[in-house]
């Protein structure tokens, strides 16, 4: 019988963000860059596991207030998702499909 611990290295857990705050304003951040998640699913242009995986991605990511700060600063309408943002190419790529 092969030991588990020989194998398998321990992986590095980092807590994740609140679920709530970081699920409210993920949704208002792809609305603001003019993708609708919603929509996005029920439109079958994205999976449960796609919009899942954009929430874990939102709670991992250590950029809740900077997202904050984007959201507070005058835009035009749908500006282009910042750099940091953990799901900056999803949306792009919704936004284009969409």
């Amino acid at each position: 019988m092969k030991d588990w611990r020989v194998e398998h290295r321990p992986v590095e857990h980092r807590a994740l963000g609140e679920f709530n705050s970081h699920f409210k304003q993920l949704r208002v951040i792809a609305q603001r860059a003019g993708a609708d998640l919603g929509e996005a699913l029920l439109e079958g242009r994205i999976t449960e596991a796609e919009y899942a995986a954009a929430i874990t991605r939102c709670r991992a990511a250590s950029c809740l207030q900077a997202c904050a700060y984007w959201l507070e600063a005058p835009s035009p309408d749908h500006p282009p998702v910042p750099d940091f943002c953990a799901n900056r190419e999803a949306f792009e790529g919704l936004r284009r499909k969409g």
